[in-house]
């Protein structure tokens, strides 16, 4: 059976609502980021890169404050869609740090993100 498809901000609201939650809670600081910045083009509104060194970074860092403490990247994806070549080049640049990276395309990861964070 075909999975259906999910868009990402489908995905990524519950997440950061969950996310508002456990920071809320006082377990775990979390930052969204979203490297672009729009710009008029007449009557069209593009998205530009803000720095180079952004290109490919994650969605979301979450650091949780139990021992021991993990930064966890997680790049949000529709269902189906690949990383970008910038974006796979950032995640090793993270995994390098013995930090720990995860795509986010389905339900089941996202169920998967909140058991892991709900210590």
């Amino acid at each position: 059976m075909k999975k259906p498809k999910i868009l990402e901000r489908n995905l990524l609201r519950p997440l950061l609502d969950f996310l508002d939650l456990v920071q809320a809670r006082g377990d775990l600081v979390y930052l969204r980021f979203h490297p672009v910045k729009p710009v008029s083009k007449g009557d069209k509104i593009i998205f530009t890169p803000v720095r180079a060194t952004q290109k490919g970074v994650a969605d979301v860092i979450i650091l949780p404050k139990y021992n021991p403490p993990r930064a966890l990247a997680v790049e949000v994806k529709a269902t189906g869609k690949k990383q970008s070549e910038d974006q796979i080049e950032w995640q090793k640049e993270w995994e390098a740090t013995g930090s720990v990276y995860m795509v986010m395309d389905s339900t089941e990861r996202l169920d998967f993100i909140i058991k892991l964070l709900s210590r």
